[in-house]
């Protein structure tokens, strides 16, 4: 993952319900993930961190490339 975004979420699928997905197979838990970057959840409240308030005349841009190789 190459971001320019400071966070990088992991959301397993622990708790996802039996859905119907590609090629009609069933996906429960664990069989997915999602990785969605972000900046620092909760900043607005967190001196600390950089500020994620974002004002009409701010201009926002970000990248974010997913680069995946399989291997046998």
């Amino acid at each position: 993952i190459y971001t320019t975004e400071p966070v990088a979420h992991l959301y397993t699928s622990k708790y996802l319900k039996a859905k119907n997905g590609k090629g009609g197979r069933d996906y429960g838990a664990y069989e997915a993930f999602c990785i969605e970057t972000q900046h620092h959840p909760n900043a607005i409240n967190i001196d600390e961190f950089p500020s994620t308030v974002l004002r009409p005349e701010d201009l926002y841009t970000q990248t974010t490339i997913f680069k995946i190789s399989l291997t046998k």
